[in-house]
Order: structure tokens, then sequence, then C-alpha cells
């Protein structure tokens, strides 16, 4: 027998309800702090067994499940996406970003130049667009890269 609609019980507990949350999206929540951590500190117990284990070869945002993973590997893969959609890129030296195959452009979305690259720029990084010993963006190398 329900007494209270489930409405009324989610609320605030400033509003008077129990608090109680939607599982689902606390798990999410959960997994997706993990994965996170495992990106931010991969020297860590939990990065050093499970990145060894399932990413001996590619990268955490890359990899893919193998079939003998385990059930938490799975959720924290499946997690990828909530990180991925508020990740961006601090560009600071630019000499890991591939300007074409980073999303580097913008703050506000998932953004890289459109066109196809040329031969010769194909694997530049962003530290190539920059003014020698400098931080500032050299203009002439942009209009010659970049459409």
């Amino acid at each position: 027998m329900c007494w209270i609609s489930w409405d009324k019980l989610t609320l605030p507990k400033s509003a008077g309800s129990l608090r109680f949350i939607e599982i689902e999206e606390f798990n999410d929540a959960l997994l997706a702090k993990h994965t996170w951590r495992l990106l931010k500190d991969p020297s860590s117990l939990l990065g050093q067994t499970l990145l060894n284990k399932y990413c001996c070869y590619e990268d955490l945002l890359t990899v893919s499940a193998p079939s003998s993973a385990s059930h938490s590997w799975r959720g924290i893969l499946a997690c990828r996406e909530i990180i991925r959609k508020g990740m961006g890129w601090v560009v600071g030296d630019g000499e890991t970003i591939k300007i074409w195959r980073e999303d580097w452009l913008s703050t506000e979305e998932q953004a890289r130049p459109v066109g196809p690259p040329t031969l010769s720029s194909q694997n530049l990084t962003i530290n190539e667009l920059f003014r020698r010993h400098s931080t500032e963006w050299n203009l002439e190398k942009i209009k010659l890269h970049l459409p």
C-alpha cells in the first residue's frame, strides 16, 4: 500500500521529504566519478589494477570491453559518455593535442577543424600553430593549415 506518492518522497529534505533518490541516476553518477578518478589518477591502486588489466594497448576513453570484463568495468565504460560530454581541453603548450583528431576549438561544445587536412598537416599538433617560444597564435600558420 502506497500512502505517499513517489513525487513527494523525492522532494528535497527542506520541502519535508525523506529525499529518496533515483537509484539509476545515482549509480551512473558514482560510476562516472570512478571513471574520472581513473583518468585523473591512473597511478592509484584502483587505476593500476583496472588500467593494467583492461587498458594495456588503448586509453580509457577508447578501449572496448573484452568478453571477460567484470560487471564493474563494463559499468565504468558505459559512463565514459557522461565524462566525454563534460570534458574539454586546456591547451597548455599544445604538444599532445592533434589539430585534426581532437576536439579543442571550443569550451562550449566539442569542436575540431572541418575539412580534409593536407598531407603535410595531417599530424600537426597545436603547439605548431604558436609563435616560436611563445603561447601566442601564429596567424600566418593558422591561415596556411586551417580552412
